[in-house]
């Protein structure tokens, strides 16, 4: 039973998505497909009615099977593709149905807080050597955590 799943990544190595694999997880709202799915089953997406976001990693469409989604689905869900691929994807079968395909990095890292390295703080190389004057933008261990300054 997938009724309480929000939030859906599936990991790297995984090939392909099997039929009917997500239906009826209505409280899905997001998927992370890792670029070394190449294919996605019928259905596998079927009555998804709260599926928001689609994070596509792959540089090329995976095959998509079937039916997995609705009119309705195409115009709501924004489908997250990688830099260089809204072109691919918007000409792709199935894909091109999607009227929000938007591209994004999946690269680098967008933004990194670090709370608590203020103060009297002991900084900590990456090698657990304590450092005694800190450089602005390094990483360090503080508190147990890895922090960058």
């Amino acid at each position: 039973n997938c009724m309480s799943i929000k939030n859906v990544v599936i990991n790297s190595g995984v090939t392909s998505i099997g039929d009917a694999a997500f239906s009826d997880c209505t409280s899905l709202e997001s998927v992370t497909i890792p670029d070394s799915v190449t294919s996605i089953g019928n259905y596998a997406f079927n009555n998804c009615s709260g599926l928001e976001t689609i994070y596509l990693e792959a540089t090329t469409p995976p095959a998509l099977c079937g039916d997995n989604f609705t009119d309705d689905n195409y115009a709501n869900i924004t489908l997250n593709v990688p830099i260089g691929t809204k072109a691919i994807y918007a000409a792709a079968e199935n894909w091109k149905n999607f009227k929000n395909i938007v591209e994004v990095d999946f690269t680098c890292i967008d933004n990194i807080e670090a709370e608590g390295a203020e103060g009297n703080s002991v900084y900590y190389d990456l090698g657990g050597r304590p450092v005694n004057e800190p450089v602005k933008g390094s990483v360090y261990i503080v508190d147990g955590k890895k922090v960058v300054l």
